[in-house]
């Protein structure tokens, strides 16, 4: 008996995560970026980016976010379709209606975190960062986990538009 609802459990997930599959495929691409961003800023020149740094990475992440969300390719045309179908199993007679509703939501949420990402760690985090010798990448985590989830959300958000605006 285990097995059988562990197995619809799984299949379930799966199911779910088909239709992030595009936004996964962004944020892993905005993982990438924010290493190479990173890794870029520290090898400046220390003086000239003491008080910028870390404004200039999140807003950085937030530009590069962007150039994710505007990226076309073969996954966001399977999760569009993934969208399309969806909605058309769940409400037959108006399909459209879903793939507007998941597009709002997942906009709703990829600028909560963009905000959310640009705003900064809670103060009792930043009173954590310095106690902490590498602290000062709290900041720099916080802002590039946050940019991620952007990513995933808008083009998920993306791929449903295109769901309803192409379906």
């Amino acid at each position: 008996m285990w097995q059988i609802r562990s197995w619809h459990f799984w299949k379930h997930w799966c199911s779910v995560l088909a239709l992030f599959q595009a936004g996964l495929v962004g944020a892993g691409r905005q993982a990438i970026a924010i290493l190479l961003l990173t890794l870029a800023v520290h090898v400046l020149p220390r003086a000239a980016l003491q008080s910028v740094e870390l404004p200039l990475l999140s807003w950085s992440f937030l530009l590069t976010a962007i150039g994710c969300v505007l990226t076309r390719d073969r996954f966001l045309d399977a999760t569009e379709d993934r969208v399309r179908r969806a909605s058309q199993s769940m409400r037959p007679s108006n399909p459209t209606v879903v793939s507007r509703v998941a597009c709002t939501q997942c906009l709703i949420a990829a600028a909560a975190l963009a905000a959310t990402g640009l705003a900064g760690p809670p103060n009792w985090l930043r009173e954590v960062e310095c106690s902490l010798a590498y602290g000062r990448y709290i900041q720099i985590a916080w802002s590039g986990v946050f940019s991620m989830g952007c990513v995933l959300f808008a083009v998920t958000a993306h791929a449903a538009y295109r769901a309803f605006r192409c379906g």
